[in-house]
Formats: C-alpha cells, sequence, structure tokens
C-alpha cells in the first residue's frame, strides 16, 4: 500500500472530519519535511539521526492525538497496537 492509499484508509477508519483532515494532512506534511531534513543532514550520526527522528514521531503523535475525538484516540491506539503487532511479526521472520 503506497503512502497516499494508506493516509486515505486512516482517515476513513478513524472516520476524520474534513477539519480534521486537513489538519492532519498539515501535521503529516510537516513532520514529513522535518524527518526528511534530518535525513539529509550530514553533521548527524545514524544513531543521531534514528534518535531525532524518533523524536519527531512521538511528537508528531502527541499533535495528532489533540485533533482527535477520545473515540478516535480509542480506535487509533487499536489500530496503532494492531500496527506494532503485524511490524513485530514481520521482524520476527
Amino acid at each position: 500500500m503506497d503512502h497516499a492509499a494508506w493516509m486515505k484508509k486512516f482517515k476513513e477508519d478513524l472516520k476524520l472530519t474534513d477539519e480534521q483532515s486537513q489538519k492532519f494532512d498539515a501535521l503529516s506534511k510537516d513532520y514529513s519535511e522535518k524527518i526528511d531534513a534530518i535525513g539529509k543532514d550530514a553533521t548527524l550520526s545514524a544513531d543521531d539521526q534514528k534518535t531525532k527522528k524518533m523524536d519527531l514521531k512521538k511528537e508528531k503523535e502527541a499533535k495528532l492525538l489533540e485533533i482527535l475525538t477520545p473515540e478516535q484516540q480509542a480506535k487509533y491506539k487499536e489500530w496503532k497496537d494492531a500496527m506494532e503487532k503485524k511490524n513485530s511479526n514481520i521482524n520476527q521472520q
């Protein structure tokens, strides 16, 4: 699944309103640009890049949760847990 299809499914699964969808798109674009900049920063070691990217991921998630209703937050947590479990299973193979 490509990124655009993934984002569409994410929005549909969480039933984002138009306003939430716009905020989510802006948030995703902003953090994508920040992550890209870190990846291109030759002054950072691979470990530093990884740490900075993880910090940004946590920051983005906190801002995402501010956009969501409590019901959507619960659904997001279920979705995230399922994705982590799926990724864990893939990594174990």
